[in-house]
């Protein structure tokens, strides 16, 4: 079941076209709900009971809920509460859709940028934080969980189906650009030193050296000598 409570169907319809959805999906798409606290969230928990729901999609929280403080920790414990221990008897997913605070930044964590108060995500079982700079196709997807190790996906939009990709790890996705970089700067340099690869690339010293040092091991790499060190790139030769 997906509560698309800010599309029309037009809309819905666009996009499914776009991602090539079947019309057989087994998707029911409903874009008017009652608000859960005026009795939508009963009529919720009936509808999930008789079509056997394995995943509901909440889109997004704030107009399910209708009106609500969502600074008013107990409320939304109470009502978030209700959702989670309905999913938990039933063993299924319920996915809500909700908004971050505006701060955002590179060192965004996902409990504390949830929109309104902090304790609702008590009664989470995971939070995802998908934290996208306007105009980027590129964004970072933060995990955290009770059952799952805290981490960090690297995502890409692709326009033409309408959907986010995974790189992988965004950590790794970063360290190899970074060791790219300094690859690149090797070759455009000739034979630099520690310190004018760091003012090209931009990178910290001993992080610049550390990653020479990794180039070098792969092969990559060779150190000059003479004195300061000095560095460039191995070339490799194709017999045939």
């Amino acid at each position: 079941l997906y509560l698309a409570l800010e599309d029309s169907i037009r809309r819905m319809k666009l996009r499914l076209q776009k991602q090539g959805a079947p019309e057989t999906a087994n998707v029911c798409f409903e874009f008017s709900w009652q608000p859960f606290l005026q009795g939508g969230l009963d009529q919720l928990l009936r509808a999930i009971d008789y079509h056997r729901y394995g995943l509901v999609i909440v889109d997004t929280l704030a107009r399910a809920l209708g009106y609500v403080d969502p600074n008013k920790a107990a409320d939304m414990n109470l009502h978030l509460g209700t959702l989670q221990r309905a999913a938990v008897d039933r063993n299924m997913t319920i996915l809500l859709i909700d908004h971050h605070r505006k701060n955002g930044g590179e060192n965004s964590d996902v409990i504390d940028d949830l929109l309104g108060a902090t304790a609702k995500a008590g009664v989470l079982d995971v939070a995802w934080g998908l934290y996208r700079k306007r105009g980027e196709k590129t964004a970072p997807l933060k995990l955290t969980g009770r059952d799952i190790e805290e981490r960090e996906l690297a995502m890409r939009f692709e326009g033409e189906t309408g959907c986010w990709e995974c790189l992988g790890d965004a950590a790794e996705i970063i360290a190899s650009e970074q060791e790219q970089a300094v690859l690149d700067s090797l070759k455009k340099l000739g034979a630099p030193t520690i310190r004018e690869l760091a003012e090209v690339t931009g990178q910290d010293r001993s992080n610049c050296f550390r990653r020479v040092q990794e180039l070098i091991i792969k092969g990559k790499a060779r150190q000059v000598d003479g004195y300061p060190a000095r560095f460039m790139v191995v070339e490799c030769s194709i017999v045939s």
